[in-house]
């Protein structure tokens, strides 16, 4: 493999333009609809090894781009989806993640383990084999972004998920002027925004984390192009009528000011809250605009479906708790079981997986908060969110849940310092 990649080496910017060229015909093509879902993916597989070649001449700049594509998941599997086997064949190749067998590593296992035996109770069987390889997936996927060794590498991806957010966010304001062929990125009921996702739950949930980024580096270093970066996602954010997502803005920002004022760091607070200022004032001025108060108003209130929500969780909590039932119902079955879906992540794995599970899976992420080091509280803020967001989505199969989890790694001192950019 070192021979083949000094060979990638040599035509990196040839490799670089080419797959570029391809990846971007590939996104333009799902979102435009160009083509249905199957042409989409077999476009996306014809670029493998194209990008294969450009990941092992340079990772950092495939990391990049790749998790730049995270946002277009309209088709299942998605092209960051098809991508990802590349990030893990040539992070391996390069030695550019390490998987570390600690405590944390054991309690995954555990947890992915009892989803396994819990299949045994589901009366879908197919459904819950395809559930429980995509939970499956995901964990991979976590470990190898927690696993990051170099300091640039780590920052490609979150620089990639910012480019992602800041696209799907532009591109919807602008169907939202219904320009032809982009105004399937509008909800079907009323002026909700979902972007390149399937629910505007997911677009609003995934904003949190680049929106939460660019208010750290405005406050850090004030630059204008933050500001506006953190304008646009909070106006995505709050177009996309989602309570949780805004839910989980306010607690992660309340989280960074707490953390900014016990620091003392009252210049970079000033800076945040301009930067919020300024994004409150673009998010009224175009609410007032386009008369959208009333809309926004009445998605704060209570809907007619809470009241079925609430009954059907109420019932599988209790049903969740029997003793019979300690392997749960099965993974993917909550639909069938109770005809209404769980609106919640940790009800759902209760009632799928059973307590025990449960139990593992809130031990994992207790690990996260634990040990923490003095830069890693906006990754551990935007945790927090995304977890109280998960109290009333099913937000098990977000990609950016799994990728918070792994940010939040990146700041243990138990993994140990991020090498510098040069050193593998």
């Amino acid at each position: 493999m070192t021979a083949l990649q000094a060979i990638c080496g040599r035509y990196r910017r040839l490799l670089a333009c080419a797959a570029v060229t391809h990846l971007l015909a590939v996104t333009a093509t799902a979102i435009a609809r160009l083509l249905p879902p199957q042409g989409v993916v077999v476009l996306t597989l014809s670029g493998l090894p194209l990008y294969l070649a450009w990941a092992l001449a340079d990772y950092r700049a495939f990391l990049l781009a790749a998790f730049s594509t995270i946002a277009v998941v309209r088709i299942e599997p998605a092209p960051f989806d098809v991508l990802v086997p590349v990030v893990l064949v040539a992070g391996l190749a390069g030695r550019h993640f390490q998987i570390k067998t600690d405590t944390r590593f054991w309690v995954l296992v555990a947890f992915l383990t009892l989803s396994v035996a819990s299949v045994a109770q589901a009366g879908d069987l197919q459904a819950a084999i395809r559930y429980v390889a995509i939970t499956g997936y995901l964990a991979v996927l976590y470990l190898a972004v927690a696993g990051l060794r170099r300091q640039d590498t780590r920052q490609a991806v979150t620089t990639g998920i910012v480019v992602a957010a800041l696209a799907t966010t532009a591109l919807t304001l602008v169907a939202f002027y219904r320009v032809p062929r982009l105004q399937h990125l509008l909800y079907h009921r009323g002026p909700r925004w979902k972007g390149t996702f399937k629910d505007p739950n997911v677009l609003g949930a995934f904003l949190v984390l680049p929106l939460a980024w660019s208010v750290e580096r405005a406050m850090v270093g004030g630059q204008v192009g933050w500001m506006l970066s953190a304008a646009l996602l909070l106006l995505g954010l709050v177009m996309s009528f989602s309570r949780g997502a805004v839910l989980a803005a306010a607690v992660t920002l309340a989280i960074m000011a707490v953390i900014a004022l016990r620091r003392r760091e009252y210049a970079q607070v000033r800076r945040g809250a301009l930067t919020l200022a300024l994004g409150l004032a673009v998010v009224g001025g175009f609410v007032l605009a386009h008369d959208l108060a009333p809309a926004l108003v009445g998605r704060a209130a209570l809907q007619s479906y809470d009241s079925t929500r609430f009954e059907v969780q109420h019932k599988a909590l209790t049903g969740g708790l029997l003793p019979e039932r300690v392997l749960g119902i099965g993974p993917g079955q909550f639909e069938a079981a109770y005809g209404y879906a769980a609106h919640s992540l940790y009800l759902r794995i209760l009632s799928e997986n059973g307590l025990p599970a449960l139990v593992l899976f809130a031990a994992l992420v207790a690990m996260h908060f634990v040990g923490v080091e003095p830069g890693g509280g906006t990754a551990l803020a935007v945790l927090a969110g995304q977890l109280v967001d998960s109290l009333v989505v099913d937000s098990l199969h977000w990609r950016h849940l799994w990728i918070a989890l792994a940010m939040a790694c990146w700041h243990r001192r138990c993994a140990g310092p991020a090498s510098p950019a040069g050193l593998a």
